[in-house]
This record gives C-alpha cells, structure tokens and sequence, in this order.
C-alpha cells in the first residue's frame, strides 16, 4: 500500500489513493485538503486516510483527471504546485511501514535517504500515523506555516 501527503502553503492534501490493475498507485478525488494550524482535524485526517485499504482499479487512461489540487489551489500544472509543495510517500509492505521525504525534480527525485523513516514490523498504524503527524508539524514549522 501507498499513500501520499503534501504540504503546501500551510494546506496538508491528502488524495484517495488506488492501486491501478497496472500496479501503480494514484492518488484520486476526494483529496482532503486540512489547515495545518487545525491540528486535531489534521491528526484524525492523517489517521483515517492511513487506516483506509486501497482498492485496485482499472488503469486509467494517461489523459485522465484523477485529482482536483490544481482547480482547487488555482494552478495550471503540476511543476507549479510541486515547486512549493512538500511530498512523502507512505508506504506498507510485508508489515513494514516507511515515511520516506521526496526529493525535488531538480535534485533527482525518489525517496530522500538522509531522511526516511523506516519503522519495525509490527509496527500499528496508529504510530505510522502519528509520527506522519509530527513529521508534518516539523515541516511546517520550518517552512514558516505554522
């Protein structure tokens, strides 16, 4: 499983994420968009979204509009909102969970290694979700967000 969670301009988004019959994962309307500064509404987004099991799908087409960030922030592209936005990637595998940072276009893109989270199987959601949280807050605090 794999989940997505940005941090831009003091909105924390969280698409619906799926797994497509191709593999892959997209992250797909409803997106929640939370104010940072609302930190219990935050904390209980995070979880929920976290706890949900994602449905496989079917692929769709390269075309298609899978998420509403850019109608809502009132971007025309993605490079526009990923240029000040923040992205982990949450991942579940085998009962292992990772928060892994990601890395800017410019500097390579993937999973920033100095800076990932990797928790021991068994590890419950609650924690995965909680520190996802607190890692979030962090961010944003250095951004100047909060």
């Amino acid at each position: 499983m794999s989940y997505i969670c940005y941090l831009r301009k003091g909105i924390v988004y969280l698409p619906n994420m799926k797994k497509t019959e191709a593999g892959f994962h997209i992250g797909v309307e409803p997106v929640l968009m939370i104010n940072v500064n609302k930190m219990e509404e935050l904390s209980r987004a995070i979880h929920e979204t976290l706890s949900k099991s994602i449905p496989i799908v079917p692929t769709p087409p390269r075309d298609a509009k899978l998420n509403n960030i850019l109608e809502v922030t009132k971007l025309r592209s993605w490079s526009a909102f990923e240029k000040d936005a923040v992205r982990w990637v949450i991942s579940e595998h085998q009962s292992t969970w990772k928060i892994a940072i990601q890395r800017s276009r410019k500097d390579g893109g993937g999973d920033d290694k100095e800076n990932l989270i990797v928790f021991p199987p068994g590890t419950t959601v609650d924690e995965v979700s909680e520190r996802l949280f607190q890692v979030v807050l962090e961010k944003a605090r250095e951004r100047g967000e909060v």
